[in-house]
């Protein structure tokens, strides 16, 4: 269907655009007025926090917007990667283990405050994925969140609990008065809580980096990065 020019007028005021009469898609999305931002740049980037200066150019505008892209990206990856050692800690085996300490010495200390620095990756990461507008970034928050929700009433025995939002909630003093062997069986190496957050961690690290590389260029004209597989959707292995 051909788009006319009265067409893009109509469309434009419906949206709220500023139009007049006889402008194209192209002076929509290069034009800019005197004092004010780009209004169709200054939407794509209104999600990800950047503003059109008055007379900045549309390649800059993208440029910003392809540099917020990667901030996050890379900050996506660090929090999955700051999850992954929070479980790696609790799920380590052997004497020297933190689980192997209290063991020994009956003191949980150690073990509840690797829990907390766990409660915080995870918060961290499940924030972080509800503002993502990527589906498969969605929808490893949305596992998260029903990790966490399988093992509600466990958490709860250890004094952590779920917020509306997802998040988890650690009442400390609760949390020191478990012992080692509840603890392990939520946060120690048998655990399946931690297997699926471990899992899960490594798929968001995985799908920033590839977003990432996409953000960079190195994706075909078919939007498909050279060397991927679709193997990263294949949920739990």
């Amino acid at each position: 269907m051909r788009v006319t020019t009265q067409m893009l007028n109509r469309a434009a005021a419906k949206t709220g655009l500023p139009f007049a009469p006889g402008n194209s898609l192209l002076n929509y999305v290069n034009q800019t007025k005197a004092g004010s931002e780009n209004p169709l740049l200054a939407a794509l980037g209104k999600n990800s926090g950047v503003t059109a200066a008055a007379g900045q150019k549309s390649s800059e505008i993208a440029a910003l917007l392809r540099t917020q892209q990667k901030s996050g990206y890379k900050k996506l990856d660090a929090a999955a990667d700051q999850l992954a050692q929070s479980v790696a800690a609790l799920t380590a085996e052997g004497e020297n283990s933190v689980f192997g300490k209290a063991e020994k010495t009956g003191d949980t200390g150690a073990v509840g405050k690797s829990v907390e620095r766990l409660a915080d990756s995870y918060n961290e990461m499940v924030r972080m994925l509800e503002k993502q507008s990527d589906p498969m970034n969605q929808y490893y928050g949305y596992m998260m969140r029903e990790a966490a929700a399988e093992n509600s009433q466990a958490l709860k025995e250890l004094g952590i609990t779920i917020g509306k939002d997802g998040t988890l909630s650690v009442d400390k003093g609760a949390l020191g008065e478990a012992d080692v062997k509840e603890l392990k069986e939520i946060f120690g190496s048998g655990s399946g809580f931690q297997s699926k957050l471990s899992f899960l961690a490594s798929r968001v690290s995985g799908n920033a980096q590839a977003n990432l590389q996409s953000a960079s260029g190195r994706y075909n004209a078919a939007g498909t990065y050279y060397g991927s597989s679709g193997s990263r959707y294949d949920f739990w292995g």
